[in-house]
């Protein structure tokens, strides 16, 4: 399992690699701050990520958009949006850009994170194992 963390706090990116690796202890975290030059969508598919986790306003820009320019590939990963504050509104702008979940960021726990995940997960299988004919591992694992 490799996750990708994007935020521009690297104090909150590490606290949610530790939260990744309590439930995932084989997992591989990588951390990229959005204010470094680079294309999200260019960056996940470089990092072969299987779920991104991702800041909803990260400075000067639109998480919400980069979550939809993400999902436009066909093997792209889940993609879960952590915002400062929100509303109902902006999860719905979430979801339909293809967001997996909206999170807000206070008041996040290991076990809420954990359950986003291994329910973007779940969906992710379903869908392949819809284009596959009901094959696959990673329903094993989880």
């Amino acid at each position: 399992m490799r996750f990708l963390i994007v935020d521009e706090s690297s104090e909150f990116r590490r606290v949610l690699a530790k939260m990744l690796l309590a439930r995932w202890p084989e997992a591989q975290t990588v951390e990229w701050d959005p204010r470094q030059p680079g294309d999200p969508a260019a960056i996940v598919a470089r990092e072969r990520c299987d779920l991104v986790l991702l800041d909803s306003h990260p400075t000067g820009k639109d998480g919400i958009q980069w979550a939809a320019e993400i999902r436009k590939s066909l093997q792209a990963p889940p993609v879960v949006l952590i915002a400062d504050h929100g509303d109902t509104h902006a999860a719905i702008l979430a979801m339909k850009a293809g967001a997996a979940d909206f999170l807000r960021r206070t008041g996040l726990t290991e076990q809420r994170l954990v359950r986003s995940i291994e329910d973007a997960l779940r969906e992710r299988e379903a869908r392949q194992l819809e284009s596959t004919g009901g094959r696959s591992a990673l329903a094993r694992t989880l």
